[in-house]
């Protein structure tokens, strides 16, 4: 261990362990959509749809984006600086940003549908989980991803350049 109690070295067990309280949001915006998905229409069928372009998107955020998010406590404390175990990471996460920003339109697009369906039906509850998906999933498009792109900057080697 290092003085600030960072790890001398990441291993792929490390790399893995998202912050909990993150796959715990996922799990509670899938449930909370998943039931949805089981009312009347116009919600039911909406939220069916939607359910079918989060779930793919969020588990794959949990095995390629979140993880990276690993990086960051080393890379602010006097921690570790072997990071390669996340090199491979990182280039998943560049190869991905078309697919998921694709996907992010379809899913907000969705999501918008959801909402107009769940106020077409008076349903408040169905309006609260729309508003709430669309939180946590903003969230991680709009900070998380830059930040393990902008944190990822930092694992290859810099070229010298001399004067």
């Amino acid at each position: 261990m290092a003085a600030a109690g960072i790890p001398q070295c990441a291993s792929a067990t490390q790399a893995s362990d998202i912050p909990s309280v993150m796959r715990a949001e996922h799990m509670t915006v899938i449930d909370r959509i998943a039931v949805l998905a089981h009312r009347p229409a116009p919600v039911g069928p909406e939220a069916a749809k939607l359910l079918d372009m989060v779930k793919p998107q969020m588990l794959r955020h949990e095995d390629v984006l979140l993880p990276a998010l690993t990086l960051l406590p080393m890379m602010a404390g006097p921690g570790s600086q072997d990071w390669k175990w996340a090199l491979p990471l990182v280039d998943r996460i560049m190869a991905q940003q078309p697919l998921n920003y694709r996907e992010e339109q379809k899913i907000n697009r969705q999501m918008e549908v959801l909402a107009a369906a769940a106020r077409a039906a008076n349903d408040s509850a169905a309006i609260d989980v729309a508003s709430k998906a669309a939180a946590i999933l903003t969230e991680e498009d709009d900070v998380i991803q830059p930040t393990v792109l902008l944190a990822s900057q930092h694992l290859r080697p810099k070229p010298y350049v001399g004067y």
